[in-house]
C-alpha cells in the first residue's frame, strides 16, 4: 500500500457514495485495494485515482476524487 494513501481519506472514499458516469444514480462504491494516491493539488486537497463498480448497473469504472 502506497505510504502516501490516508486511512480516513480511504474510508471517506469508500462510505460516500458517488454518481455512476453510465447510470448516473448514487450507487459507485470503490473497492479500497482499487485506491491509489494521484497526489497533492495546489490548494493542500489530495487526489485519488479510484476503481470500482456500481452496485446499480455494474459498469466498472476509474474515476479522480479530491479529498480536502
Amino acid at each position: 500500500m502506497n505510504t502516501d494513501i490516508n486511512k480516513k481519506d480511504i474510508e471517506w472514499i469508500t462510505i460516500n457514495a458517488h454518481m455512476c458516469e453510465v447510470c448516473c444514480e448514487p450507487v459507485f462504491f470503490a473497492d479500497p485495494g482499487g485506491i491509489k494516491f494521484g497526489g497533492t493539488a495546489r490548494d493542500g486537497s489530495r487526489r485519488y485515482i479510484v476503481r470500482g463498480v456500481c452496485e446499480n448497473c455494474g459498469y466498472d469504472s476509474e474515476m479522480e476524487i479530491e479529498v480536502r
